[in-house]
């Protein structure tokens, strides 16, 4: 298990992934209009701080309470590129009404920006690479982030699920 995941900028720990997933689960939301996005609101300050530093320092917006009964909510949300990257990552962890979501918003993304009709044709070095990381217990939303930063092209979960299927690459020992 390698000790960091890499999205776009942001360097997460896989720990921390996972802690992010559990909580987007129960209070985060994936949506679609002008580009993918992730978001989260609620009241607790700390948490919704530290999500930002995970999506990469985003700010945060404060809404303040109507009644005084309530309190004040905060809200962080990560869009774009970044947003689909760390939702290929979110994937394999949510549950199944999340997942759905989430292949919902990449499936739109992907038809707004043809990025997953428009792949990069691997090298056989390549699917060689994918092949041996999967042998060595590393996750395919893994490999995809590594091979898309070695091709400086969008590489998905799909691409290298196809590959270990053999229907990409089947050829390649």
């Amino acid at each position: 298990m390698h000790p960091y995941i890499i999205l776009g900028v942001v360097k997460m720990k896989e720990q921390d992934l996972y802690w992010l997933a559990g909580l987007l689960e129960g209070e985060g939301y994936f949506t679609y209009s002008k580009s993918a996005t992730i978001s989260l609101q609620m009241t607790d300050r700390d948490i919704v701080e530290r999500v930002s530093n995970l999506f990469g320092g985003k700010s945060i917006i404060e809404t303040k309470a109507r009644a005084k009964q309530n309190k004040d909510s905060y809200h962080c949300r990560i869009h774009g590129q970044a947003a689909v990257d760390l939702m290929e990552q979110l994937l394999p962890l949510m549950g199944n009404r999340r997942q759905d979501k989430i292949r919902e918003v990449l499936a739109r993304h992907a038809n707004r920006t043809n990025t997953w009709s428009n792949k990069r044709k691997l090298t056989d070095d390549q699917i060689r690479l994918v092949k041996e990381m999967h042998r060595d217990g590393i996750n395919v939303g893994t490999i995809a982030l590594h091979l898309s930063g070695i091709t400086n092209t969008f590489i998905n979960r799909y691409n290298i699920s196809d590959i270990l299927r053999g229907i990409t690459g089947a050829n390649v020992e």
